[in-house]
């Protein structure tokens, strides 16, 4: 039977689920929800090329999309949705009260770009950092979902206390603890504090699998301190009200102590060549939009300008368009639900995009250039 012809096929033989480089909170907890309700996953098969690369791929059969390929699980093009809300529309389960909390924390991460200490997204973000083999990242993130998952949907009351044992075991005492980890403890203390899809609900469910998650968020904490360094390394420009910093490093902790020491763009360049731009809404608020169009139009009639065989598109308002034109495969631009703003030279799930031609040194004099312009208007 083929696909169009019968609505829940991925449900009814075995499948290959197809996903992006670095799964995610969205695509970890779609698939979850899959398996949960009887999918039977044969293999995965992870992409980190972008969908106009995947064709003829995306119709491979008995290959289910999730979160990639504009396929029927991939929310990319539809405004509010996560993959993992259309997965739980397709089950019939969407407006289970339970559920209700899980996805609308999914939503947050993904489309607005927002995370807590120790919730869902810092735990599965944490593995993704240190583990380099997609499958194990899903599988293990399956097994983390699942257990917040089963928290909610057998209406359990969480333990702080057993979280606050779990932590102090690992750490040995709480002096010893990183300061992040020191607050999310002292917060444990209490036993009415909550947390949606964190780990206090993961270790109610499954104390093993949250023993591992510590391991891996002290690595990243580990991450976290040596950024410190890279930071005050790294080149500092200041322009008027705001500051601008710039480093080579991949090190995805860069952006976050950036941050923290008051950047309002930061340009990180990585080993491999790739480039991201991220811009602080803190600190740029409304006048990030009109930086970023300008920045990514500079960006990419550049790169244009690099190529003698491409050519200038048609509209020239096409190269301040959000998410990827055709003309310039190389350059992405992300824009939250909430107004957030990231320009990408491929990423985590995207490492397979061409790296840039444009020098780490141009690009931040284009940067210097956009904000001297916004200053004289």
């Amino acid at each position: 039977m083929e696909k169009n012809k019968d609505k829940k096929w991925w449900l009814d033989r075995p499948i290959i689920i197809a996903t992006h480089r670095k799964p995610d909170e969205d695509s970890i907890v779609s698939v979850a929800l899959l398996k949960m309700y009887g999918a039977k996953i044969q293999k995965y098969w992870f992409s980190g090329e972008g969908d106009e690369t995947l064709s003829p791929q995306i119709n491979f059969k008995n290959v289910l999309w999730i979160d990639r390929g504009r396929q029927m699980f991939d929310h990319h093009g539809l405004k509010g949705k996560t993959s993992a809300q259309i997965v739980a529309e397709e089950l019939g389960i969407a407006e289970e009260k339970w559920l209700r909390p899980i996805l609308a924390h999914v939503r947050r991460a993904d489309l607005e770009g927002r995370s807590e200490p120790f919730d869902l997204n810092d735990m599965t973000k944490s593995i993704a950092r240190e583990i380099d083999d997609d499958e194990k990242i899903m599988e293990f993130g399956i097994k983390i979902a699942t257990g917040i998952i089963e928290f909610h949907r057998s209406r359990l009351k969480r333990n702080n206390q057993k979280a606050a044992e779990l932590i102090r075991e690992f750490f040995e005492d709480e002096t010893k603890m990183p300061k992040r980890v020191r607050h999310y403890y002292q917060l444990l203390q209490n036993p009415n504090f909550h947390r949606v899809c964190d780990f206090a609900e993961l270790a109610t469910v499954d104390p093993e699998v949250a023993r591992e998650v510590l391991k891996f968020i002290a690595a990243d904490i580990q991450k976290y301190e040596k950024a410190k360094e890279e930071v005050e390394k790294a080149q500092r420009i200041r322009i008027g009200r705001y500051f601008i910093v710039a480093g080579i490093s991949n090190n995805p902790k860069f952006n976050v102590v950036a941050r923290e020491k008051g950047a309002a763009i930061i340009i990180q360049k990585n080993l491999d060549g790739h480039v991201q731009i991220f811009f602080n809404n803190k600190i740029l608020g409304s006048r990030v939009e009109k930086i970023s169009e300008d920045l990514i139009a500079l960006l990419r009639l550049r790169e244009i300008s690099l190529d003698s065989t491409r050519k200038l598109p048609q509209r020239k308002n096409d190269l301040k368009k959000p998410g990827k034109i055709e003309k310039v495969p190389e350059w992405y631009m992300f824009v939250g639900e909430k107004g957030g703003r990231l320009i990408l030279n491929g990423s985590l799930t995207a490492p397979d995009v061409p790296t840039t031609r444009i020098p780490l040194e141009e690009i931040v004099e284009f940067v210097v250039d956009v904000l001297k312009n916004l200053s004289h208007r």
